[in-house]
């Protein structure tokens, strides 16, 4: 094992790293990254020495080097600069250890390029300059105040001009000294959003001049850090005069509104007793009706009875509450005696005073539209997807098959089919690939039914077959086979080849129910059985199911009266410092006090807090409760304990950093007082979303940990690409650490490459005095397990772990 992880190692690490001799410095080795910083193959680096390469320009920089490698025996991250093979300095970060190597002392060193760390600090200062030349010329006003108390630090000549107060008068003073603010609440509301990390954009404000006038102004900020300081960026803009203007331009509009509202195929207006006093033109071909024999009446007196009433209400309604009527759809009868269908929408219509008065508005015939909706509701049986009979069809279908079964004798037989990880296909490849793949599904379904078998699309990808006329049950296996067969077939969609299978459950009439529901829902919980009993299977349905179904319904209710009794509790592990013993933090546990099982541990419950949606409420409370319990022991003992919470990939979406700030918030605590552990697999399962989630909680100031860490298929790559600060290496490469070679190298492998791109490492596990003394060789960080801290409530955890 030890022989294939180190090479592996080596040459995929991103850091370079080489092996020379120390007597004539010649290269024995050295992996790609390294290669590729300098521009040489391994060919031509290869016994060569960095004098011979031109790494070392100057030959009594290396020997001063070699001196001090010699004196010292090892360098940590001593900065140099070397060439490059086509003579371009490189600044690196050198770090070199002496080790024995086939009888004779060799250096392996270790290289950090911070050539475009230098190139961004030039940048740097040049954008500096650039900003300050816009800053000064830049038309819009700008100021630039410290976030904590406020006070100005810079303004511009722009700003000087709109506020009225002159450079020397503002810097060094605050808005809310010079009354800047008209209106405080305005610059509350907007400190606040700032403290969230938001960038503020067209804030509006009210801004007090030097003279006392008042200048109506819209500001974008955002928060900058200047000389080691938070602050805010703002750039404001006077919109006094085009708010004026704006207003004059909505009293304007508002004449054409009403006509705008009112487009349709007729304008009508009624008065405040709901009379007609206005209608257009084209009223008369819609209504049938003279407009002279319209005018004076009420809508209602052209309705059937019934409708009337209901109409005449939420008109009335409408006119006086003052508020618009849309989209209202009612009957009524033309003076030939056809009755049509209109839609209406309408406006009050106000006098000077603001009294309303009456409604305008417009109104629409959908006669044509209704009898096609009426048309298309008969016709709505298909799925319009796969062109399948869909769950109303079935319903029907399945309706007539028990009758005929009643009949003529015979059996009837459900079979409800679901594809495997379909949802797996439609997140990586996109739902146009996940739709035409359930057509080819349905394809290749119908190819193997029989005449007057219903296969049917009921949603998702989800599939359901009605099999007739059955002699036996075992007729229904061997089409479910046969099923299974097909679908495991590889099927073409455009450019991908796809695998696919099927779990599929089976319920037989008049075995197993003696209606269509309960049939339907019996093969469903039928094919979760074949699921969780390995997938590519089916299942008949058996009574035994549906106790086990109606077990998990009442395990499922009991966990939720749990959570609302505060049933559970959480335990607290301590993590310990490996060099000093030191307490480090402590991970939260959580446990399930239950009234008659006593304490059951989470394997029991949290799986089906996950599948049910519980692990959502469940995680907010023991993240709100672990961050009250940190708070609280720096109260009680003024030792800072942080605080590591697991997370479930049921939490991991975009609502988590809303959650942890929530609960940070609310306990008051600080930055650095809380971890949250999540497995390699949701790492890995979304990188784009992964890494905008891991970056607002970075921004909270939480510290992410990899739990279980050599378990899973994390790449060094995304290892740096993500926000991740600490490893924790699984307990199982810890058990055996003093006797397995293999587990002992992949332990050492983990800590060199954390300590290369700067992690914390973690081991768990650790109940012996000698895993522990071997960790602290290998320079691992810290540890925990039974060996100095088993799971503790918090009062005991306070009283063992910090009693003074």
């Amino acid at each position: 094992m030890t022989q294939t992880v180190f090479p592996v190692l080596f040459h995929s690490s991103p850091v370079p790293i080489a092996f020379s001799r120390m007597r004539d410095g010649r290269y024995l080795e050295a992996n790609q990254a390294c290669l590729d910083l300098f521009g040489y193959t391994r060919e031509e680096a290869y016994g060569k020495t960095t004098l011979e390469l031109g790494i070392f320009a100057d030959a009594r920089q290396r020997e001063d080097l070699i001196a001090r490698i010699r004196r010292e025996n090892r360098i940590e991250r001593l900065p140099l600069t070397l060439n490059d093979r086509l003579g371009r300095p490189i600044h690196v970060l050198y770090s070199a250890q002496v080790i024995e190597y086939a009888g004779e002392p060799c250096i392996v060193a270790t290289l950090v390029d911070v050539t475009p760390m230098e190139r961004a600090e030039r940048n740097r200062r040049l954008s500096e300059e650039r900003f300050a030349k816009i800053f000064d010329a830049n038309p819009d006003a700008i100021v630039i105040s410290r976030l904590s108390d406020g006070t100005y630090l810079e303004v511009n000549a722009a700003w000087e001009k709109l506020s009225g107060f002159s450079r020397e008068e503002l810097v060094g003073r605050r808005s809310t000294d010079l009354g800047i603010w008209l209106h405080p609440e305005q610059r509350a509301a907007l400190a606040e959003r700032i403290r969230t990390g938001e960038r503020v954009r067209d804030f509006p404000f009210e801004l007090r001049r030097r003279d006392g006038t008042v200048a109506e102004s819209i500001l974008s900020g955002e928060v900058i850090e200047l000389n080691g300081e938070q602050c805010l960026l703002a750039i404001l803009a006077d919109v006094t005069e085009r708010n004026k203007v704006d207003r004059q331009l909505k009293q304007s509009q508002q004449r054409f509104s009403d006509v705008l509202d009112a487009a349709g195929e007729h304008v009508w207006e009624v008065d405040n007793e709901g009379r007609y006093v206005f209608l257009s033109p084209r009223a008369e071909s819609v209504l049938g009706y003279p407009l002279a024999e319209l005018i004076g009446k009420t809508p209602a007196q052209f309705m059937p009875e019934g409708e009337a009433d209901r109409v005449r209400m939420i008109l009335k309604r409408g006119r006086v509450a003052g508020e618009p009527i849309r989209n209202l759809e009612h009957r009524t009868v033309r003076k030939d005696g056809r009755e049509v269908w209109l839609q209406v929408s309408g406006v009050p219509v106000r006098d000077d005073s603001g009294a309303v008065v009456g409604m305008r508005g417009t109104g629409l015939d959908i006669t044509g539209r209704k009898e096609a909706e009426r048309v298309i509701e008969e016709l709505a049986t298909l799925d319009t997807l796969t062109q399948l009979p869909n769950r109303r069809l079935l319903n029907d279908r399945l309706a007539q098959g028990i009758h005929t079964v009643h009949r003529n004798g015979g059996l009837l037989a459900v079979l409800f089919i679901d594809l495997d990880r379909f949802k797996n296909i439609n997140d990586s490849l996109g739902h146009p690939v996940g739709d035409e793949l359930l057509r080819a599904v349905s394809r290749r379904l119908m190819e193997l039914m029989r005449k007057g078998d219903t296969l049917s699309r009921i949603g998702g990808d989800e599939f359901v077959v009605v099999l007739g006329g059955l002699r036996n049950a075992e007729d229904a296996g061997h089409v479910a086979q046969k099923i299974l067969s097909a679908l495991g077939e590889p099927l073409t969609i455009g450019e991908h080849r796809l695998n696919t299978s099927a779990s599929i459950g089976i319920s037989v009439f008049p075995g197993d129910a003696l209606d269509g529901t309960t049939l339907l829902r019996n093969a469903d919980m039928a094919m979760y059985y074949a699921k969780e009993h390995g997938r590519r299977n089916y299942k008949f349905f058996s009574a035994e199911m549906n106790a086990r179904a109606v077990e998990r319904l009442s395990l499922e209710s009991t966990l939720r009266r749990a959570l609302e009794e505060d049933q559970f509790e959480l335990h607290y592990q301590p993590k310990f410092n490996l060099a000093d013993g030191s307490l480090t933090g402590a991970e939260a546990l959580i446990r399930w006090r239950h009234p008659d099982l006593g304490l059951v541990p989470p394997a029991k419950f949290v799986p089906i807090c996950e599948e049910t949606g519980l692990i959502i409420p469940m995680g907010r409370w023991v993240l709100e409760t672990a961050c009250k319990q940190a708070a609280s022991w720096l109260a009680e003992t003024g030792r800072e304990v942080p605080v590591a919470v697991n997370l479930s990939v049921g939490q991991f979406d975009r609502s988590l950093s809303k959650t942890v700030h929530d609960a940070l918030a609310q306990a008051r605590l600080g930055k650095g007082m809380l971890e949250l552990e999540i497995t390699e697999s949701m790492l890995m399962q979304n990188a784009l979303e992964t890494t905008d989630a891991l970056r607002q909680l970075g921004k909270l100031g939480v510290r992410i940990a990899i739990d279980d860490f050599g378990t899973g298929y994390s790449s060094l790559a995304y290892l740096r690409r993500f926000q991740v600060d600490t490893l924790k290496i699984d307990g199982s490469f810890v058990h055996e650490l003093e006797t397995s070679l293999d587990d002992n190298a992949i332990v050492e492998a983990i800590v060199a490459m954390a300590r290369s791109l700067q992690l914390t490492v973690v081991a768990e596990g650790v109940e012996r005095d000698t895993q522990r003394a071997r960790l602290a060789e290998m320079g691992c960080d810290q540890y925990q397990g039974y060996l100095h801290g088993v799971p503790v409530d918090a009062a005991t955890f306070a009283r063992v772990h910090l009693a003074t």
